[in-house]
């Protein structure tokens, strides 16, 4: 598995008496980088909050009664349907704003990189 975090030696432990716990600096992993919110392409970090809410938990915790009853889990679990629940809780709407705008933007490059042929264009 590759992790988020890498550890390194630091430069200054030089074998002396130094704790073995403070002779090391930890630094992010090339895979920690989508969690950044300032990452120059592709972060992932809100929707990864998103997907490990507490609502959303509860959502997929309620997937089975959805696929008995083809009701919406939410309704069940939160007590409405999953935008009403956002209008109340406008910190986890945000959350899940943010999410699909990151998503997006990483379809859009995509897109615009792979050389979709735009209408309009020769």
């Amino acid at each position: 598995a590759v992790g988020v975090l890498q550890v390194l030696p630091k430069a200054t432990n030089r074998g002396g008496d130094e704790d073995p716990l403070h002779s090391f600096e930890f630094a992010l992993a090339q895979p920690g980088e989508l969690l950044r919110s300032d990452a120059r392409e592709g972060s992932l970090r809100a929707f990864l909050a998103m997907v490990t809410s507490p609502a959303h938990h509860r959502c997929f915790g309620g997937l089975l009664e959805t696929v008995r009853t083809g009701k919406p889990a939410s309704h069940t679990v939160l007590g409405s349907d999953i935008w009403s629940y956002y209008n109340g809780h406008p910190s986890e709407g945000e959350l899940f704003s943010e999410a699909m705008q990151e998503l997006t933007a990483g379809v859009t490059n995509a897109v615009v990189r792979c050389g979709y042929p735009w209408r309009g264009e020769g």
